[in-house]
């Protein structure tokens, strides 16, 4: 699948992701490049369930306050014109970046 990383910021109320990128990599001789990482639009039709999967995983690690980092890969599913089957990479209660 393709990999994604999202951000969101979080209250007791609610979570509201503000981005959402897709990486751009290639594979060769056992390494993975990233050659580039293109913004989307979290409120994209086909990031649906990419964004619900993301705000799903805040919530359950228990992030209430601040920035959540997430992480994730889901598959492109042409019938439904959207990402499917979001499955998480990584996630922190931190800002993007390293």
């Amino acid at each position: 699948g393709e990999e994604f990383e999202v951000n969101m910021m979080s209250t007791p109320v609610r979570i509201e992701c503000t981005d959402v990128w897709l990486y751009r990599k290639t594979i060769g001789e056992g390494v993975v490049r990233y050659i580039s990482a293109d913004m989307m639009d979290p409120g994209e039709k086909k990031l649906e369930k990419v964004v619900a999967y993301a705000k799903q995983v805040a919530a359950a690690v228990g992030i209430l306050y601040g920035a959540a980092h997430l992480e994730l890969k889901a598959s492109y599913c042409k019938e439904k014109k959207q990402y499917i089957n979001p499955c998480m990479i990584e996630i922190g209660a931190r800002l993007s970046g390293g």
